[in-house]
Parts: structure tokens; C-alpha cells; sequence
């Protein structure tokens, strides 16, 4: 299991990065592009970051992660972030609102900021259950 351990020691490495620090090494994976420079070939390494989305296709990307995460009730939600412990700043009842205002915008504006979010809920809960 000598991938497990490894992913374990990123993860515990990305979690310990203080917050100031979060946007100069996670904001185009340089701390991900460094830790497997000798696994994946040099050109997808050094290749520059670019959205999910690209271009015209945006919107339907958007509608795509919000109907994802308000499925089911928001179950979602109840994954992200099981209880007020896993992520104390998150305020789900906040949250359900601020995605149904996202949701009901035409343009979808601050959608990456409501996949953000999960993201984080996720890794959170994804760190705490193999540590």
C-alpha cells in the first residue's frame, strides 16, 4: 500500500499549509505538480492550468454542478459536511440559500464558488476518514 501512504503524507500536507499560503501554491496545483514531477510526463506537469469550462460551454457546466449538488434534497450537503465539527464555518441553512440564489441566477454567477465549497467539505471528510 505504498500509493495509500503516500496520498495520506499529501494530504496531510496540504491540510497543514497555512491559509494565507492556500492561493500561491494551490491555485495552479504547484504543490501537486511537484509531489508527482517524476510520475506523469513533463509536458501534462508544466502544461498551464485552465478552467473546467472553457468558453460559451460555461453555463452548462454550471448547471450541471448545481443540479448535482442540490439533487436529492441537497444531499450533497449532508455528505460535504456531516455535522457542525467537520467544518464549524459552514452554516448548512446559509448554505441551501446561498446555492438556491446560484441556482435561480440565469448566468449561474458564483457557481465555482458554491463547487469550491464542496470541494473542501469533501477533502475534509475524505482526510478525516483515512486518518
Amino acid at each position: 500500500m505504498p500509493g495509500e501512504r503516500r496520498t495520506l503524507l499529501l494530504t496531510d500536507a496540504v491540510l497543514s499549509v497555512p491559509e494565507h499560503m492556500w492561493e500561491q501554491i494551490f491555485c495552479n496545483k504547484k504543490i501537486l505538480r511537484r509531489a508527482f514531477q517524476n510520475e506523469i510526463v513533463r509536458e501534462l506537469a508544466e502544461r498551464p492550468k485552465i478552467p473546467l469550462y472553457y468558453g460559451k460551454g460555461e453555463i452548462h457546466t454550471a448547471g450541471m454542478m448545481l443540479k448535482l449538488i442540490t439533487r436529492n434534497g441537497y444531499e450533497l450537503i449532508d455528505y460535504a459536511f456531516p455535522s457542525r465539527d467537520a467544518c464549524p464555518w459552514i452554516n448548512q441553512d446559509n448554505l441551501v440559500r446561498y446555492v438556491d440564489n446560484v441556482s435561480r441566477d440565469p448566468a449561474h454567477t458564483h457557481w465555482e464558488k458554491v463547487v469550491r465549497l464542496f470541494n473542501i467539505g469533501i477533502l475534509s471528510r475524505m482526510h478525516h476518514a483515512v486518518g
